[in-house]
Order: C-alpha cells, then sequence, then structure tokens
C-alpha cells in the first residue's frame, strides 16, 4: 500500500464505490518515488511488474496519461492515450525506449478495466496490454538502443505524464504488482470486481 498526495484539487465521486475525478487541466496524485515502484537495478537488469487500473476518460485531447514515473529527459515508464490509441512505454533514459501501441482510441465516457504487464525481458515482445480481460492486438513501438529502465528519482504519478499531459476523467483501483500477472490473473481481478463498474 502507499499513499498518495492529491494536487491540484483533485475531485472525488462516491459513484461506483468510489473513484478520483481528473480535470483534465493539473489534477494528479503524486505517489512519490521509491524503489517498490522502480522494476529495474538501474544498470540493465529490469525485473518484472504489472500495473491494473478501472479508468473512465471523458475527453482525449493531447496525450492524456493514466500513470507515469517520467520527467523531463529522466523517464522510467508511461501510459497515455490520444484520439487513435494508447502506448505502454519503458524508457532507457529518454530517447532509447521499448514500447507497446494499440491503435485504437479507448471508448469515451465508459468504465474499462485496463492492465499492462511486463516481464523484465527488456523486450517489447514482454509487454501485454489487457482491456476488460482480455489481451489486446498490440504493435511494437521500440526506438533506439534500450539496455534497460533507468532508476530515476522521479514520483510515480497517476494521472499525469511529464507534468504535462493530465488525464481527464475517473480513476479507480489502481494497483502495482512486483510481477507479470498472467492472463488468468488478469481476468480474474476484472471479473472480481466488474459489477461495481458496469
Amino acid at each position: 500500500t502507499s499513499t498518495g498526495s492529491l494536487k491540484n484539487d483533485i475531485g472525488f465521486s462516491n459513484n461506483n464505490q468510489g473513484s478520483w475525478v481528473f480535470d483534465g487541466a493539473d489534477d494528479y496524485i503524486d505517489c512519490g518515488d521509491s524503489d517498490v515502484f522502480s522494476f529495474t537495478d538501474g544498470a540493465g537488469t529490469d525485473t518484472a511488474f504489472s500495473i491494473s487500473m478501472w479508468v473512465y476518460p471523458t475527453g482525449n485531447g493531447g496525450y492524456p496519461a493514466m500513470f507515469s514515473k517520467s520527467s523531463g529527459v529522466n523517464k522510467e515508464y508511461s501510459v497515455y492515450h490520444w484520439s487513435a490509441g494508447m502506448d505502454f512505454t519503458l524508457f532507457d533514459g529518454d530517447s532509447n525506449r521499448i514500447g507497446r501501441r494499440y491503435g485504437s482510441a479507448l471508448t469515451l465516457n465508459t468504465w474499462q478495466h485496463l492492465c499492462f504487464t511486463y516481464d523484465g525481458s527488456e523486450a517489447s515482445s514482454g509487454m501485454i496490454v489487457y482491456l476488460n480481460g482480455s489481451a489486446l492486438t498490440t504493435t511494437t513501438n521500440d526506438s533506439g538502443a534500450y539496455a534497460g529502465m533507468t532508476n530515476t528519482t522521479n514520483s510515480f504519478i497517476i494521472g499525469d505524464y511529464n507534468f504535462g499531459d493530465p488525464f481527464e476523467g475517473n480513476i479507480a483501483n489502481v494497483k502495482v504488482y512486483n510481477k507479470a500477472l498472467s492472463a488468468s490473473e488478469v481476468l480474474q481481478n476484472y471479473n472480481a470486481i466488474k459489477n461495481r463498474f458496469i
């Protein structure tokens, strides 16, 4: 369990047993910097992780982020969506990266369960994106010579990327795992609380 700091008058909704409401302008949750959020030794050896969450996007202008651990040229990982897709990216510093790209927009004004898994293999083939319990068909989005994530001092942020791409909508039930969840585990998590959202 981690405690996050609420930034810029982020809202809260009691609907669906509670969710955070992001205004798309400057709201985010700062969970601080901790090695529990860095899945690498910073010297070329990554470890597996998964991040699971429920999202209700109400806008997709720009590149609104679900979460990130990135600032400036010191980047570790991020997930953001836009009007034509969604990117799950791991960074070795700034320009070197591996990633998976989903080539369709998320449905606006609808609750969706997302899960992003990485097996620590330092290859984008080890990254999987799940939507509502099912693995999505994604394409490779690599650049440069990736040699493992950089262990930065950046905070783990919910609802923004690089402090310039704020999320618009609701986010709930964010979970971070130090393992790559299996397909059956992702589906189990989705089914466990889907009645809360859909």
